[in-house]
């Protein structure tokens, strides 16, 4: 192909080369054929009516009809045959024998006015000498020279005088009409407007003017009726594209006069065309009228142009300016040219003009659309830090919402007490409210590209009005304000339709009302309308705050737009929940109707039709609250005691809460704590699901996963791989996919989507599906036993907890908070003990190597855009410091957690300042908690001692020494997985443990094991 090109670029200079330079320089070799062409000027004698001959000269113009006479030379060129004569309505005799005519009263489409042509006459050689008579009927006469010869020989005379002007408005139109175009094109992929559209179209008006009044009209248009009124109209219609375009790159300084003058314009064109098509005036008899419009125009205009030079404003359009400046003299050369004409109309000057104008413009908007694409550029540079930012927040805001909704659920699922899972279904609702608020503000995509999406579904009606009142009731008491509930008992209970979308409406319009609201209260109504199996929800809300303006009401649904913002300063908010409300009401379906007076209060209303699910009324509302979670019950869908999960998360606490929710599945799961570990196991043991995370230090989730498939020693190639992650931004599910997961969970985990991941990749062979059980018959049986733990359990616990207050760097409260209590806490604190050293070395490891390549590099401030080693340290030390402070907020080590927040920003940032001298700090105060927690784990393993090893059902119970089944079973004894495996046999920390194996107290006293 590469000498194909070479080929073709020869070829076409050769024949580029023969062509120019053979006409050119060779002779001419086609016949020649005659261009006769004379001035036919003098002599010409005008008829007085008395009969009386005055000379007349020619050209010339006369403002009545007359008669004009003259002699034929007394020899003809034999390429003579015709005599053109310009002008209006005429009647041409030869020797008294009407020659030619020329009347457009049966062609005209309005108006009186004949338009001047070309009248061509045939002549004969046998006419020399005889007399020749014009008869003009109207009133506009000869304004050319008068012409004998041929055809061709005149039109080619005419050319070579007046071409350039045809050439110049030709290209000039041609210049104009692709600014048009470009500028549409440009308008559509930037989807912004273009001022040099308007500019264009103006400039085609002028050249459609130039063009139309030309002498070659004849030759390029058919009807020379028609195109006689065009130069007039194009006259009137100049001003308005020139206005426009100048009110945009003037940013509308100077709106006011413009839409003066274009309304001076309007009634100037409405007046003379009405007059012309009436027959009371024609255009050409009004045109003075037309210029001193347009020149009323130009001057507003030019008057602009100075004010903006002596304000230095005209900085921001110079170029344009220039060129305006340019195009207004050789305009206003042209209007007084037209209007004082004694001959032939020529427009080259002001088509020069223009293709100035036009050029300047073009290099200007060039100029315009290059910053447009440094805008663009820096707006998606912009967009991904923004969507970086959000991806880090959303992992951080939803990995503490993971343990708050993961152990609400261990609640709900083991409380007998009614009232605690009433308080636990109303963190349950509200966390999911909360998780999907989380979801609208963080997921950037979806709130800057609208891609929301409805999930309709089936939902308690009372259950989401109490979760709405709510949240909303503790931010009105808080105000001092009064929240009522309006509420029609009528009501279906159950409905269908996207509660969560609904849900995040009201929320949103109620927490407006509150926000703006100081005094009086909201009030909240609820009513419906009924028709067959739907039913048309009126919800309504009511504040006596402090009202919108008319003129703010446009701002209240605009995205980040706050309504008189010095005023309201102090209200919290982005701006963004009304914005997102409208829309919602839009997919949904509904429009939101505001009512609002200024300083009185506001009322914001909608409608929204849901479909029925159960017709029963919802009642009274706290009573249906109370038997939703009195009636509340969980039982596991399956059982799979034979099936073998493997999770790996780098946070403790996210493996708790995933091996907790799944603890009645029987399922057996182990922990990895990061993509290295990961790998080791998944060569020595079968997984039937593997669950990844994908935020690790070291090794993420989707290197990971790639090392996997490329593993020889993999056992589980065919093992089903889950992202399991709390980056839920949108389109990450995508993301995920096409790295080479199976699925994706997002976190928090639902515990239902969880149980259905499971059982979509699952073997069913492996699945044993248990039937419903009903919670209060369960909890009955198991009641006496959990009772006669209880009070063990909570003397354990409370001999713990008193140990852990005495330090004072741990936030108790929080930590419940978080954990659910102090059972889990307990546990999970000694497992924070276990990892304290482990973790820090890790950290200290990945600070050295990290300062050594700063150090070798000399870097103080580092581009984390940049990919290489440095970057890649930088990457691995934020996770892991990410890692540490989310287990220091679990504990309650809130000064711990505010350092390696401090590091964690540190290392997204780049500021290796920071890193190193905030790291040995922390490093330090990381490492006292082992001193600082001995007490605990002291406590911790006499616990577990007595606990473990001590308690009489453990080891004296026949059941459990001396069955058959449980000491000579094959499967117990001989099985590989319980017996060979490194990580049941050979573990340090069970086998060689001094406490656990060598205490002579524990292991030989005759008490103890008689």
């Amino acid at each position: 192909m590469k000498y194909i090109k070479i080929f073709f670029v020869i070829i076409s200079i050769c024949v580029m080369a023969y062509f120019l330079l053979g006409n050119l320089l060779l002779p001419a070799d086609m016949p020649e054929s005659g261009y006769a062409c004379e001035l036919y000027n003098d002599n010409w004698m005008k008829i007085e009516k008395d009969g009386s001959r005055t000379p007349m000269e020619v050209p010339g113009s006369c403002g009545e009809p007359m008669i004009l006479e003259n002699v034929l030379p007394a020899s003809l060129n034999e390429d003579a045959n015709c005599i053109w004569f310009r002008g209006a309505d005429m009647r041409i005799y030869i020797d008294g024998v009407l020659r030619q005519e020329y009347d457009t009263s049966d062609t005209r489409l309005v108006g009186d006015h004949c338009p001047e042509a070309y009248v061509v006459t045939t002549i004969r050689p046998e006419d020399a000498g005889k007399t020749i008579r014009i008869e003009l009927c109207y009133e506009s006469g000869i304004r050319d020279n008068i012409y004998i010869g041929n055809r061709m020989g005149i039109w080619m005379s005419l050319l070579r005088k007046y071409g350039g002007e045809l050439i110049v408005s030709a290209l000039t139109l041609i210049l104009a009409l692709t600014s048009i175009v470009g500028s549409i094109a440009l308008r559509h992929i930037y989807k912004n407007k273009i001022p040099l559209e308007y500019l264009g179209w103006g400039t085609t008006f002028a050249s459609i003017w130039l063009l139309t009044n030309s002498i070659f009209r004849q030759l390029i248009f058919r009807s020379v009726s028609v195109i006689s009124d065009i130069p007039f109209v194009m006259i009137m219609l100049m001003p308005y594209p020139f206005i426009i375009y100048m009110d945009e790159i003037q940013e509308h300084r100077y709106r006011t006069a413009y839409l003066c003058v274009c309304i001076l314009d309007a009634i100037d064109f409405i007046i003379c065309t009405w007059l012309h098509v009436t027959d009371i005036l024609p255009f050409n008899k009004s045109f003075l009228l037309m210029a001193v419009c347009s020149l009323a125009s130009i001057g507003l205009i030019f008057v602009t142009l100075i004010i903006d030079l002596l304000k230095r404003r005209i900085r921001d359009y110079s170029l344009v300016a220039l060129g305006i400046f340019g195009a207004f003299a050789a305009a206003s050369v042209q209007i007084v040219a037209y209007f004082f004409r004694s001959g032939v109309f020529s427009g080259a000057i002001f088509a020069a003009g223009l293709i100035i104008l036009l050029i300047f413009s073009i290099i200007n908007t060039i100029r315009g659309i290059f910053r447009m694409e440094q805008d663009k550029r820096e707006a998606i540079l912009a967009s991904e830090a923004k969507g970086k930012f959000l991806a880090n927040m959303s992992h951080e805001i939803r990995t503490p919402i993971n343990a708050v909704l993961g152990m609400n659920a261990m609640v709900l699922r083991e409380t007998t007490e009614e009232p605690i899972r009433e308080y636990a279904i109303d963190i349950q609702n509200a966390g999911q409210t909360l998780l999907s608020l989380i979801n609208d503000i963080l997921d950037f995509s979806k709130i800057e590209s609208g891609k929301m999406e409805l999930v309709p579904v089936e939902y308690d009606f009372s259950s989401m009005i109490h979760d709405i009142m709510n949240m909303i009731s503790a931010k009105a008491e808080d105000k001092g304000l009064y929240l009522k509930l309006e509420l029609d008992d009528s009501l279906p209970s159950r409905l269908y339709g996207d509660d969560v979308r609904l849900r995040q409406v009201i929320i949103n319009i109620l927490n407006n009302a509150v926000k703006y609201t100081n005094k009086g209260g909201v009030t909240f109504s609820m009513s419906g309308t009924r028709k067959e199996d739907r039913v048309m929800l009126h919800v309504c809300i009511r504040d006596t705050g402090i009202g919108i303006k008319e003129e703010d009401l446009s701002k209240l649904f605009a995205e980040f737009e706050r309504i008189e913002e010095s005023r309201n300063r102090n209200v919290e908010g982005t701006g963004l929940g009304m914005s997102i409300t409208v829309q919602l009401l839009e997919m949904m379906g509904s429009r939101l109707e505001v009512e609002s007076h200024y300083g009185v209060g506001s009322t914001f209303s909608f409608d929204l039709e849901q479909r029925i699910i159960n017709e029963e009324p919802i009642g009274n509302l706290e009573q249906r609250i109370r038997e939703q979670a009195k009636s509340f019950s969980y039982g596991v869908s399956f059982v799979a005691p034979e099936a073998r999960v493997l999770v790996v998360d780098d946070n403790t606490v996210n493996r708790k809460v995933f091996i907790n929710l799944l603890k009645q599945t029987q399922i057996q799961i182990d922990e990895a704590s990061g993509g290295q570990m990961c790998l080791d196991m998944i060569c020595e043991k079968y997984y039937d699901i593997i669950f990844l995370d994908h935020m690790m230090p070291e090794m993420d989730g989707i290197e990971t996963l790639q090392n996997m498939k490329e593993l020889y020693r993999n056992v589980c190639k065919n093992t089903p791989v889950i992202a399991l992650t709390a980056n839920a931004i949108s389109g990450m599910k995508d993301v995920y996919l096409e790295a080479g997961f199976d699925d994706y969970l997002a976190k928090p985990i639902v515990p239902e989507k969880l149980e259905a991941m499971i059982l979509k990749y699952l073997s069913e062979d492996k699945v044993i599906v248990q039937p419903a059980v009903n919670h209060d018959e369960k909890s009955e049986n198991d009641r006496e036993s959990k009772n006669n733990m209880e009070s063990k359990n909570d003397m354990d616990a409370q001999a713990q907890m008193d140990v852990l207050s005495m330090i004072p760097e741990l936030n108790l409260d929080y930590a419940r908070l978080v954990n659910g209590g102090d059972e889990f806490l307990t546990e999970l604190l000694g497992d924070y003990y276990e990892m304290i050293i482990p973790e820090a070395e890790a950290l200290e490891q990945f600070y050295n190597q990290l300062m050594d390549s700063v150090e070798d590099n000399n870097i103080k401030v580092w581009d984390t855009s940049e990919n290489n080693m440095t970057t890649e340290l930088l990457r691995q030390y934020r996770i892991k410091v990410h890692s540490m402070k989310s287990s220091a907020a679990m504990i309650g080590a809130m000064g711990l957690h505010g350092m390696a927040l401090c590091l964690e920003k540190a290392a997204n940032a780049g500021q290796i300042d920071v890193i190193r001298s905030v790291t040995p700090v922390f490093l330090a105060e990381w490492r006292s908690y082992q001193e600082k927690m001995s007490g605990f784990a002291h406590e911790s393993v006499n616990s577990m001692d007595e606990k473990d090893l001590l308690s009489e059902e453990d080891i004296i119970s026949e059941e459990d020494l001396i069955t058959e089944e449980d000491l000579i079973t094959e499967e117990d004894l001989v099985s590989e997985d319980d017996l060979v495996s490194g990580d049941d046999l050979v573990s340090e920390d069970d086998l060689v443990s001094e406490d656990d194996l060598v205490s002579e107290d524990d292991l030989v006293s005759e008490d103890d094991l008689l």
